[in-house]
């Protein structure tokens, strides 16, 4: 069997709880800046937020946003005190994290269903052992393996779906499930006024997906695995990173990255075209290219 036997099918979405528009998003998280060094930070922060002409919405897990930035909550995660300005600790979001993605793989597999063969959750914004997707399999007679892609941020989808493909052709008529829960919302220092941070924090949103990858002919509509292809940029290793802290998760984010993603792209597609078997200008005529580091 060979790649082009996978297909990725039966998508399903959970959304985030709750959902704001960017503007209101731009205005709360501002003005959270301004409590702890004054209104200054204000300003800055709608400098440098993503413009609300780029996002129109987003969805999130976090309450904190529904309530009034002066709010005084202990159970609030953005809630900062002299002693503690970034907000709650990691051990507290990642509590939060367990509990609702619990919720998330509850409402993706219910008591009927019928389980996969092999289960990959991915995630890179919380990790905690026993993780959702083993509680969840903990009740399927040993049925499913479960492995864990954490801490591969926003590519995350595509060595999951290798290691999915490669699942799925070991044995016939397997099923191999990938659930993604990402919560981005849970991770921001309102302490932190760095612009790049500023962009980190207007930029990122929460969500839940589901889908299969399996090679049975009888597979519903879905997308037809090609091929695989990754590279790592050899100068981009200062460029972006995701490094625990002790309030939670934090993400650098270099404005070099859009250049270099640019000036190597065409040979990554010249590779793509190459080993996929088709021209290059069959593969530009023909795709919908969906770009992103």
């Amino acid at each position: 069997m060979n790649q082009k036997n996978v297909t990725l099918a039966d998508f399903q979405i959970i959304l985030p709880k709750y959902h704001q528009d960017q503007a209101e998003l731009i205005e709360w998280s501002a003005a959270r800046h301004g409590l702890i060094d004054g209104a200054r930070f204000e300003k800055i922060f709608h400098r440098y937020a993503v413009n609300p002409e780029k996002i129109q919405q987003r969805y999130f897990e976090c309450p904190d946003a529904l309530q009034s930035p002066t709010a005084v909550d202990p159970t609030l995660l953005y809630q900062h005190t002299d002693s503690k300005p970034e907000g709650a600790g990691i051990d507290q979001r990642a509590n939060f994290f367990q509990t609702r993605a619990n919720q998330i793989f509850e409402e993706f597999y219910p008591e009927a269903c019928v389980p996969p063969d092999h289960l990959i959750h991915v995630s890179c914004t919380g990790y905690v052992a026993p993780s959702a997707a083993q509680l969840r399999a903990r009740h399927w007679q040993q049925r499913t393996a479960v492995t864990h892609a954490y801490h591969m941020g926003c590519y995350a989808a595509l060595p999951a779906s290798r290691m999915a493909a490669a699942f799925a052709q070991t044995t016939a008529n397997q099923r191999t499930d990938i659930v993604h829960t990402e919560m981005c919302s849970l991770h921001m220092n309102p302490a932190d006024h760095s612009p790049e941070q500023m962009v980190v924090q207007s930029l990122f949103a929460d969500g839940h997906i589901k889908y299969s990858a399996t090679c049975d002919p009888s597979a519903r509509e879905g997308f037809r695995v090609m091929h695989f292809q990754e590279w790592i940029l050899p100068d981009s290793a200062e460029d972006m990173s995701w490094v625990p802290a002790p309030w939670g998760m934090r993400m650098t984010l270099s404005r070099e990255v859009p250049s270099k993603i640019a000036a190597n792209l065409r040979g990554f597609v010249q590779r793509l075209a190459e080993d996929s078997g088709v021209s290059l200008s069959e593969l530009l005529k023909n795709s919908i290219f969906a770009v992103h580091p």
